[in-house]
């Protein structure tokens, strides 16, 4: 791992460290059609094992419980694991594995996963061509893959607009990747999509900021930046959607 990528991941553990609690608690998160949408899709069995990568508040995670034989919950940081077991004890389960790890060197044997899942989290990802390649990796054969994240417009400039509003709030955000973007990297790695399907969902501006920053400057920077489009390229971004394959 080259200096800089290091230190953007400790730059991610300390953000998502001190913020943990609000992903356990975010609406977004916690529900949202595309979760169960989701597991319906994936169908787990009890005897199959799971794997969620950046598991976050552990949403997922729990949601793959109610049904797989086995769940794995993976993340980078060490805090948002102990907030996602403690969320799920809660909710009276006791039986997920949380390990710590990094989405692109995943500390798993090869084909040790009949499931893995990635839910709203690869836009923070560094490097994700290596994140699907880990995914292959220990996925076992005729294994499935459930992903969803946010995505931006083919057109550059309106995916610049969302790109730079989403770093002002949280520096450590990387790229959301248009849905062409995926798709390709998903054929060059050996991943067939079955299944895709697009969900616009309204951000109320207060929560999504509260849970990046308590910063009042940062949250002005972000508002400036979003008053400052014009009418047409508010109204293009209002219709992008996250996706989930």
């Amino acid at each position: 791992m080259s200096t800089s990528d290091d230190q953007q991941k400790q730059a991610i553990v300390q953000q998502f460290g001190a913020r943990a609690d609000h992903y356990v608690t975010s609406a977004s998160h916690k529900r949202g059609g595309d979760l169960a949408r989701l597991i319906e899709r994936l169908a787990p069995t009890s005897t199959e094992c799971a794997l969620d990568v950046a598991t976050g508040g552990g949403h997922v995670a729990l949601a793959l419980a109610a049904r797989a034989g086995q769940v794995v919950a993976s993340d980078l940081t060490p805090a948002m694991l102990a907030v996602a077991r403690n969320y799920a004890r809660s909710q009276g389960h006791t039986d997920i594995l949380y390990v710590a790890g990094d989405a692109e060197t995943l500390p798993f044997a090869e084909e040790s996963f009949d499931i893995v899942t990635c839910r709203i989290a690869a836009h923070h990802f560094l490097h994700p061509q290596r994140f699907l390649a880990e995914v292959v990796r220990v996925l076992r054969v005729g294994g499935r893959f459930g992903f969803t994240d946010n995505v931006s417009p083919d057109d550059p400039v309106e995916a610049e607009f969302i790109n730079v509003a989403e770093r002002l709030r949280d520096p450590t955000h990387v790229c959301c990747q248009s849905i062409r973007v995926w798709c390709d990297w998903f054929d060059q790695c050996g991943l067939r999509i079955e299944w895709q399907e697009h969900w616009h969902k309204t951000l109320v501006f207060d929560e999504w900021m509260a849970r990046a920053t308590d910063d009042a400057e940062q949250r002005a920077r972000v508002t400036r930046h979003v008053l400052s489009a014009a009418a047409p390229l508010l109204e293009a971004v209002k219709t992008v959607p996250n996706t989930a394959s």
